[in-house]
């Protein structure tokens, strides 16, 4: 009787322990605001130079995830991996008659009630005179 409330009592310990190891995405859902700052890409420094900002999670009730954002106000459905709280999706913007104006690219990692990570931005013509990148690296917080 003895070895089995041992055996018991560390079990709950080997559970809980690493449960509380583990990140906490479980509510991102929400509007958030951050930061980026730009640190790379070919783009002209007046074009994705970064700054404040702010961005919506949603999960719909397919389980997809959306994120909106001023720059993409109609949303793009992205991923969440639930057991390292890695969200990332690939956004793209198209003209009236279809031709891709502009792509982001999010890998966001929620800690909480923040996260951090990094965008790739791309533009194409006509928006500028040759396809260009810039990468920005992020960190905010759950408003």
């Amino acid at each position: 009787m003895r070895l089995y409330v041992v055996c018991l009592a560390a079990l709950v310990f080997a559970c809980s322990s690493s449960s509380a190891d583990e990140p906490d995405c479980s509510d991102i859902s929400g509007n958030w605001s951050g930061t980026s700052t730009r640190n790379g890409g070919d783009c002209d420094p007046g074009q994705f130079n970064g700054g404040e900002g702010t961005f919506t999670l949603a999960k719909e009730a397919d389980g997809r995830w959306l994120i909106t954002s001023p720059s993409f106000q109609g949303g793009c459905h992205g991923q969440l991996n639930q057991s390292t709280c890695k969200f990332t999706a690939s956004c793209s913007l198209f003209s009236d008659t279809g031709a891709t104006l502009a792509t982001e690219t999010y890998d966001f990692t929620f800690a909480g009630k923040s996260y951090s990570g990094n965008t790739i931005a791309a533009a194409f013509p006509p928006v500028v005179a040759s396809r260009c990148t810039a990468n920005s690296s992020d960190s905010g917080q759950k408003l």
